[in-house]
């Protein structure tokens, strides 16, 4: 497992010193510990020799990191088995000390009950980059609460919390803080029912679709904290063809990509891939944006009335009225609800009519 350093604000390399403390075992997972400090370093990584075993599990990993100027802050790794000979890389962030400022974020459930020995994540959203970043790390206490800086008024953030083992409790909506009293702080109260994500390859998540914003929304969660990156594809189907509106991507553990698809009608297909050789696509959303009084496809319904009007208009001549009404097929084509084989297929048969119309006259 390795890590290396940026500043949150412009993402550029830094050198950072770490206090460091890991447990890890085979069956006991806490039976061996290594813990100490490094001094002014750009990266490190956790190395641990594998010829006697394929695997350890890791029951806690902890890191301090901390730059002159810039305010300490922390890393935690989850409980899970996730200690291989795959690398592993993850970006701390450090934010500078004038930007900074210190939130108590307070996480309960619906009947008060503090979320006690949980972890926090606070994930910072880059416009330039179209992705959000988790740039620190916290535990809860005894009372549900820890602290975690944030840059206040112009900046959005989204809050995760998780259990220990990785599993996502709660990725709460984006907020943009702003401290009104002393000392600043944050309530989270999480409902009961937690978000149903689905889990495919320990990878959490699922994509929602909002009908009023048309946008695509995915949600991840890695829990083994194996995800490098996520990629979100987002294409307008029509017949055999389609043509892609998003293709994006963003690294981390955790995180959100959003597609906006404005001005896009008919079916509306979003695809989630985890960076892997092949591709496997993880979630998968297929959404029509068509919507009719007539509880019909409505490629299928424009179709019929374009049909009808173009056969009547060739109704004094048979050889117009199927070439016409062929035509009159070519929206349904157009709209998705009849793929280019079947468009052909129609068209072949009108041929077929009109070469025994010929005939027989």
């Amino acid at each position: 497992m390795c890590w290396d350093f940026k500043d949150e604000e412009n993402l550029t390399a830094l050198a950072e010193s770490v206090d460091y403390n890991f447990r890890y075992g085979i069956i006991n997972t806490s039976s061996k510990q290594i813990y100490g400090t490094l001094n002014n370093i750009t990266e490190f990584c956790l190395c641990v020799n594998s010829s006697l075993y394929n695997s350890y599990t890791m029951s806690r990993g902890e890191i301090q990191y901390f730059k002159t100027g810039y305010t300490d802050r922390r890393f935690y790794t989850f409980s899970v088995n996730r200690i291989s000979n795959v690398t592993i890389n993850n970006t701390l962030h450090s934010i500078v000390n004038g930007d900074a400022t210190s939130f108590l974020f307070d996480f309960q459930d619906t009947g008060l009950n503090p979320y006690v020995g949980k972890y926090a994540s606070l994930l910072r959203w880059y416009p330039d980059q179209n992705e959000y970043r988790a740039v620190e790390m916290a535990e809860t206490d005894d009372k549900g609460e820890t602290i975690m800086r944030v840059k206040v008024e112009d900046v959005d953030y989204r809050v995760a919390l998780y259990h220990t083992n990785g599993t996502l409790i709660k990725l709460l909506n984006p907020v943009r803080f702003a401290c009104l009293s002393s000392p600043c702080t944050y309530s989270v109260n999480v409902e009961d029912t937690e978000s149903d994500y689905t889990s495919i390859f320990d990878v959490e998540g699922g994509i929602d679709y909002n009908d009023t914003s048309k946008i695509f929304t995915l949600v991840w969660n890695d829990p083994t904290q194996n995800t490098d990156q996520m990629r979100l594809l987002v294409t307008r189907e029509r017949g055999d063809s389609s043509f892609t509106i998003c293709d994006t991507s963003a690294s981390g553990f955790t995180g959100v990509l959003t597609c906006d698809t404005t001005g896009y009608t008919g079916s509306l297909r979003a695809l989630a891939y985890r960076t892997a050789s092949p591709e496997v696509p993880l979630f998968e959303r297929l959404i029509n944006t068509i919507s009719s009084p007539f509880k019909g496809d409505v490629g299928l319904f424009i179709s019929l009335i374009v049909f009808m009007v173009l056969a009547l208009i060739g109704i004094f001549s048979p050889v117009a009225s199927v070439i016409l009404g062929i035509v009159g097929l070519f929206p349904a084509y157009l709209l998705g609800s009849i793929t280019l084989p079947v468009f052909i297929a129609i068209g072949v048969m009108g041929g077929i009519i009109i070469h025994f119309a010929k005939r027989s006259g």
